[in-house]
């Protein structure tokens, strides 16, 4: 405690000399050199300092995470490498026996999954381009491989062909 200097008596340190002995802490500074610059004693500046330690919150007890940094990287590389697979997929393939919900945290929490994760879907197609498709399937049935490629280069040399010609104008421009 501070001792008063006209009566030598111990008296209360004041609420000004604790909010200044925390921000001295604050400013790393030691407690002898807190104690030199106050003009307090070094058992009070510790008694200060522990005091205003004791009321800042207590590390919350609770359920631990499921996954550590280390397992959070393995699923961000993952991820990284194969965009299209599903939830599950990830969640089998990382081996950490979590479920596909955690691994949802763990991505979005990384700002890594901003889409939905599901398998793609086939476009709705009406019903006059299902018939169209059906014929166009059903007359090339019997079409076998090499009349498919001799039909694929055919119209790979009718590609080249316009493509020259649409660029033959600005050859000559």
């Amino acid at each position: 405690m501070p001792t008063n200097k006209e009566t030598s008596k111990r008296r209360q340190s004041t609420t000004i000399e604790r909010v200044t002995i925390i921000e001295l802490t604050a400013e790393e500074y030691s407690r002898r050199g807190i104690q030199q610059k106050l003009g307090i004693s070094k058992s009070t500046v510790q008694r200060v300092i522990q005091e205003c330690s004791q009321l800042q919150p207590a590390s919350r007890s609770g359920r631990p995470p499921t996954l550590n940094p280390r397992d959070k990287r393995g699923l961000y590389r993952l991820s990284d490498a194969n965009p299209y697979a599903s939830l599950r997929d990830l969640a089998a393939e990382s081996g950490l026996g979590v479920c596909s919900e955690t691994v949802t945290r763990a991505l979005r929490a990384s700002g890594r999954y901003w889409y939905v994760r599901w398998a793609r879907h086939k476009p709705y197609i009406c019903e006059g381009n299902r018939l169209k498709r059906v014929k166009l399937a059903r007359s090339q049935r019997r079409t076998t491989v090499e009349e498919w490629q001799s039909e694929y280069s055919q119209m790979k040399f009718m590609l080249n062909c316009l493509l020259v010609v649409s660029c033959m104008p600005r050859l000559f421009t």
